[in-house]
């Protein structure tokens, strides 16, 4: 059994190399926070003899350890009888099987109960106060995902989730969660050995790339370790090479991401570095991991129902690389590169996500690096396809670093 849980900003228990040795002999369990105590009970009662918990399980504040443990994150739970998911908690602390303070009694004739959205975790509120914590964060949604059978213990109720369907205490029927993704998806896509006809990876990526994006880190640096279980999940099932959080094979495509503009108060880079020796630096600036806000892709590169928008690339790729940090090939990079060759247009930076190209003002999404007016953007032409019966044209927008290419 594995547990998944907010860590909060109070120190608990871990395990570190001063007491790993003691550790390995026993711990008490009343030196437990609660929430750990309860997933023991949990575990006890479910005669389950195993019960991993990361900051226990996994030395803490030893690089190497972390580094090379946090790539297995995606299998431990994967291969788990059942995660035990402590939703509405924020902290270790909390537990999550006691009646809390946030619960009133009162006369009702009914009352609702208050679901969680996994789409959109940050609107997961009530008067103020989040009511599903773990769901806003990146490192449980990689724990979630590919986990056979979760059990949430919510605000209100008890909601099982596994590859099959999800069910609830208050109607049998869980219809609360929306999950652009849904983890029977991700099963019969990636970890399913008998695979759907001609599963569409590049489309459900994406998917999972926009709803990645939304979740939230302690650290940012940690932006790809966090999502690096999936990404290996992902490597594994299609023999492709991984980029920083792209695909090479689906990689004119992925290329197409673009700021999310529906959330304003999420944490973010003012301004995103491009010098992989500064601290803030985490990707290539081609990559949505080098800025630390919500992405998007148009619709129809992630939409099933846009299967008939086929467009063409007129972009041809010639090589990719990146160069890994860390021990796993889907963890952190310290380099990366892309070449393409393709027709390009050069343009000027206007101002408020606008260019100027000769007599013409184009908007496009711009990613919000700090560009000034003048400065020099070059329009790179990736694909053609067809909108409501009329041509379109897809731009990569990219801005100009050295105006004397070799």
């Amino acid at each position: 059994m594995c547990l998944s849980y907010c860590w909060g900003t109070r120190p608990f228990l871990m395990t570190t190399r001063r007491n790993i040795r003691a550790h390995k002999n026993g711990i008490s369990t009343s030196k437990l926070p609660l929430t750990f105590q309860h997933a023991v009970e949990i575990a006890r009662h479910l005669r389950i003899r195993y019960l991993w918990i990361d900051s226990l399980c996994i030395i803490q504040k030893d690089s190497d350890d972390w580094e090379r443990e946090s790539g297995r994150m995606a299998d431990i739970y994967r291969n788990s009888y059942i995660t035990i998911a402590a939703t509405s908690s924020s902290g270790p602390h909390e537990g999550f099987l006691s009646v809390n303070e946030r619960t009133t009694f009162q006369t009702v004739n009914f009352q609702m109960i208050h679901h969680f959205n996994n789409s959109a975790a940050y609107q997961n509120s009530l008067h103020g106060r989040s009511i599903a914590p773990l769901i806003t964060r990146a490192w449980a949604y990689q724990e979630r995902m590919p986990a056979p059978r979760v059990l949430h213990f919510a605000l209100n109720e008890v909601v099982y989730d596994c590859f099959q369907e999800k069910r609830c205490e208050c109607n049998g029927t869980y219809r609360g969660v929306i999950d652009m993704v849904e983890k029977r998806e991700v099963y019969d896509t990636l970890i399913s050995p008998v695979k759907t006809e001609y599963p569409d990876t590049a489309m459900m990526w994406r998917k999972i790339v926009i709803e990645y994006s939304r979740r939230k880190l302690t650290f940012s640096s940690d932006k790809l370790p966090a999502l690096a279980g999936l990404a290996d999940q992902m490597r594994q099932t299609t023999h492709q090479k991984y980029l920083a959080g792209l695909w090479e094979h689906s990689l004119i495509f992925d290329l197409l991401w673009y700021r999310a503009n529906d959330w304003e108060k999420f944490e973010s880079d003012p301004n995103p570095s491009s010098d992989p020796s500064d601290p803030t630096w985490r990707a290539p600036s081609w990559s949505w991991v080098s800025i630390n806000r919500p992405v998007d892709y148009d619709q129809k590169l992630f939409l099933d129902y846009n299967a008939d928008y086929q467009p063409k690339e007129r972009c041809t790729f010639v090589e990719a690389e990146t160069t890994s940090g860390s021990h796993t090939a889907t963890g952190q990079v310290v380099a990366g590169f892309i070449k393409l060759r393709c027709s390009v247009v050069h343009a000027v930076y206007h101002k408020n996500g606008s260019i100027k190209q000769g007599k013409k003002l184009l908007n496009f999404n711009d990613d919000g690096r700090g560009t000034e007016p003048g400065d020099g953007i070059h329009l790179l032409l990736l694909a053609e396809g067809e909108k409501y019966s009329r041509e379109e044209e897809i731009i990569l927008v990219v801005k100009e670093v050295d105006t004397n290419p070799k």
